[in-house]
Parts: structure tokens; sequence; C-alpha cells
């Protein structure tokens, strides 16, 4: 059975660190939505042969200083079907393909999304074979968070408040209606962010924020009670600090000039967006922002917000 999967990006409302954790994970403080830009991964599964494959084909920008992407066990969609393995003591042979849009290093979520989509239609393809009953469904949905922290967030879609190390989420109802009437740009300055240097710095100094603001800023926003421009002066991204760069500063800066509504970098960098109201000429901003920066055009996305992370189809059905 061939499965086609198209798995989203993400950007982060706001994104504060709690604490250090313990175990020396991070506690987070974030609002989450969806957006319309994809990476393709068309999969098989057996039982029956051992062969794993992976293939990568990059469609996005980068330089010669990118890690390329991996293709054996430390790529995120082999530890998934690994970790699904050794739950339920059974050998999956699997030969994926992804083709990437969506940037590394970028903030936005493309590896955990294509982590969830390859569980989801893994599980699938356990179930038609009668290899996996509801209680190990549950477990494996409650752990799968420790293989990768955002992987939970694109299983669930939506606007959704997440906290923790990112297992923690709750899905604010009527919050993605609230942004799906406004389009939104993402610019990708072609920095590559690596995770985890970014926590590093954030534990070297110590730029922790205590404050619980996400449930609070959410409900408001369904209530109308703050518009999305009046973000501006409410939300941050404590990752920025990491990201020393000024074109991040000078992206968001432009952005707002040509009519943002709210502009923020994602995640842990060092991909900006801009929310923009509808009818604004958003593929005149990008050949702007492509001329202004010297960018290529498959650096700077115009898209929208979407609802659903993951979507699959087999070869007789869609999902």
């Amino acid at each position: 059975m061939k499965y086609t999967i198209f798995t989203s990006g993400k950007i982060n409302l706001g994104l504060t660190i709690v604490d250090k954790l313990p175990d020396g994970y991070h506690e987070i403080e974030s609002i989450f939505l969806p957006v319309g830009i994809f990476d393709k991964i068309t999969c098989e599964f057996n039982l029956d042969k051992n062969n794993k494959i992976i293939e990568i084909s990059e469609m996005f920008y980068k330089t010669s200083e990118f890690p390329e992407i991996p293709t054996t066990k430390d790529n995120i969609v082999w530890k998934v079907v690994e970790f699904i393995e050794k739950s339920l003591n059974i050998e999956i042979g699997f030969k994926i393909h992804i083709e990437k849009n969506i940037p590394i290093g970028a903030g936005i979520g493309g590896g955990s999304g294509n982590g969830a989509g390859v569980f989801i239609t893994l599980l699938d393809y356990l179930r038609k074979h009668n290899m996996i009953n509801d209680k190990k469904l549950e477990y494996l949905n409650n752990e799968i968070h420790k293989i990768g922290s955002d992987i939970p967030f694109f299983l669930k879609g939506g606007g959704c408040i997440v906290q923790g190390k990112g297992e923690k989420i709750t899905t604010i109802s009527g919050l993605f209606e609230k942004f799906q009437n406004y389009n939104i740009i993402l610019v990708f300055p072609n920095i590559f962010s690596s995770t985890r240097e970014a926590y590093k710095f954030i534990s070297e100094n110590k730029l922790y924020d205590k404050e619980r603001w996400a449930h609070t800023i959410a409900n408001k926003i369904v209530k109308e009670e703050i518009k999305i421009n009046d973000l501006k002066k409410m939300l941050k991204n404590t990752f920025e600090l990491f990201i020393i760069e000024p074109i991040v500063r000078d992206i968001k800066e432009y952005l707002y000039l040509r009519g943002a509504m709210f502009s923020l970098m994602s995640g842990s960098g060092s991909c900006v967006y801009g929310i923009f109201e509808r009818g604004i000429n958003l593929l005149e901003i990008k050949s702007e922002l492509i001329n202004k920066f010297k960018f290529q055009d498959k650096q700077v996305f115009t898209t929208r917000f979407i609802k659903e992370p993951v979507k699959y189809f087999t070869s007789w059905r869609f999902v």
C-alpha cells in the first residue's frame, strides 16, 4: 500500500521559555497555528522485508553552510518508525521519499510535520493489518512527543496553546477561525538556526519568563477583546535574542511598513512571518522582498492559515 502525505509548517504566535526542567529539556509557553506551506511524502510499508530507505529531494534554497538532511537513523521519520517498532516488538520495512519544500532550521516545524505524517499513516497501515489495538494506540499517541516535541501539535492542528516540552496541547475553540480570513508571508533569510544551540543560549543567559500568557491572549482574541494588530505590543519570541543577524529585525520592520498586522520570528528561527488582511497584494510584497534583500524566490512564501496540518491519501481513497 502506497501513501501520499502532505505535511504543513506552523508559526508561533509568541514564544517564551518558562524554565529548564530537571531532565534538561525546556518548558515553553506558546500559541501554534498551522500554515499552508507543505512537504510531500510518499511512503510504502511492509512487514515481510526489513529494507529501510529514506530519499530526500530538497526544493528550498540553501547555501553550503547548511547541514544535509540525514537519510538514516538520525532522521525524525526513521525515529518515528523505530519508536513504533520497539513499542510493538515488530519489524517494519519502508521506502519513504520526502520532497522538502519547508526549509530546515527555520523554526516552522517541517521535520515535526514529516514525523507526524509518517506516524499517522504507519498507524493506519498497522490497523489495516490488525497489528495494533486501542491500548497500544493510546500509548503511542501519549509518548510520541519523546521523538519530537512538536509532533503532537501536528497530530491535532487548529489553533492550540502549547506548553510543557510541547506535549501539553490545548485546542482553543474558535481561535483558528479568527485567523482563517487572513493571509501570511513567510520569509526565510537563509540562516540555519540550531534548536539545540538556541536552547543552550537561553539557558546560559537565563532568559526565562514565568508569565503564563497564552490562555489569556488566546481567549481575548476569540472574544475579540484584542485584535491581531494589538499583538505587536503584547507578544514576543525570546529566541529572537539568539538570532543576532539584523536581517531578522529588518524583515519585520519591512513587513510592518508594507501593512502587516503582526510580524514575528517563528520558533527558534530563523523564519519571519507577517500576517496581512485579505486584499493586500502579497505577490507584490514578495517581489519587493526578493529585490530588497536579494532573496531567491524559494525564500519567500505567500500563503494562508490552514486547520489540518497533515493530509494523506492511499492508492484508492482520500482520507
